[in-house]
């Protein structure tokens, strides 16, 4: 099943489904360029850190490194991910899933939350996925939220969705790096637990009435993040927490902190690490490139048009302290 993408849809896409934008997967996108997502370069002495803001779900076959990030992924030794995608992580994702999101006793069920009119809505998607009622009527509200914006934003691929964040492990893994995770699947599942039921049972009635929005503005999010504008999807993302800081400060703001936390010993290690996040965790005044230069470190962006195979073209390309003065002069003004 696709269990295993549940979590990357609550850290980039949960943000991206719940605002208009989250058809990731659109199939009949087509880029008006070459992809040239954005990478950016953290230093600290001969320390070296990649970090690549990632879409966890991509259309299938949607070719998107570019010659830059193909060259620093053979330069790094480790890579870093937000959370496992292994067998192991799935089946943690299900035992979680057993214990904590569906309703087991005799009688209870969402369709009790419900009106008429947003069962009926939630019904239709999940059928049109290929799920039954006997398996969508026992999700709690949190997990009937995840699966509802699958389901009703990549029906056609419901089994096989797949993202940046696969492409990096493959590569890793197939060249035998070092590979570490920020978070287990436990860790992340249990941050949209949080706020109690009334408060998840709300947020599906939302993202109910709001789904159809969002498949008008399906290739925004993608065609951005194609394009590389980490200040537009930090826009995006500011958008959607509008009004609801505390929501940020879950999802967001507190695992940056904590992340950069995690960070510090590869910026300290004498070594390359690549490291691979939602891409909604990148920019903005709490964002990891705002946290990295507020400890004074180098941070630049790489020039993907510019960039060759060669280790010699990772040069910056533009100038480390204009990068976080910007950065910084950016968050002022938010």
């Amino acid at each position: 099943m696709m269990l295993r993408r549940l979590m990357a849809v609550l850290t980039a896409s949960l943000a991206a489904i719940f605002i208009a934008g989250a058809a990731l997967a659109a199939s009949d996108f087509v880029p008006s360029a070459k992809p040239s997502p954005a990478l950016w370069r953290i230093r600290n002495g001969a320390s070296t850190v990649y970090l690549l803001g990632s879409l966890h779900i991509l259309p299938k076959d949607f070719a998107w490194t570019t010659p830059a990030i193909d060259a620093a992924m053979r330069e790094s030794q480790r890579f870093v991910f937000e959370v496992p995608l292994d067998e192991a992580a799935l089946a943690e994702e299900k035992s979680f899933i057993v214990e904590h999101g569906l309703y087991t006793k005799r009688g209870q069920s969402l369709r009790s939350y419900l009106s008429q009119e947003e069962y009926r809505r939630y019904a239709t998607t999940l059928r049109r996925a290929g799920l039954s009622p006997r398996e969508f009527d026992r999700y709690r509200p949190w997990l009937a939220s995840l699966m509802l914006g699958l389901a009703f934003l990549h029906q056609d691929d419901f089994t096989g969705l797949a993202g940046a964040d696969e492409t990096v492990l493959a590569f890793a893994q197939a060249q035998n790096r070092n590979v570490e995770y920020f978070e287990t699947p436990t860790q992340q599942l249990s941050l949209i637990m949080q706020g109690g039921e009334h408060t998840q049972v709300m947020s599906l009635k939302s993202l109910i009435v709001g789904l159809y929005r969002a498949r008008r503005q399906e290739h925004d999010l993608l065609a951005t993040w194609s394009a590389g504008d980490t200040e537009k999807i930090g826009r995006l993302i500011d958008g959607y927490f509008e009004g609801r800081p505390h929501m940020r400060e879950l999802l967001i703001d507190s695992r940056n902190r904590n992340w950069v936390a995690r960070l510090k010993p590869h910026l300290d290690s004498g070594g390359t690490s690549f490291v691979t996040v939602g891409a909604a965790h990148i920019g903005g005044e709490m964002g990891l490139l705002a946290l990295l230069c507020a400890e004074n470190y180098d941070v630049e962006r790489i020039d993907a048009g510019n960039a060759s195979c060669s280790r010699r073209m990772l040069a910056p390309q533009v100038n480390t302290a204009s990068t976080c003065a910007s950065i910084k002069g950016r968050a002022r003004s938010a």
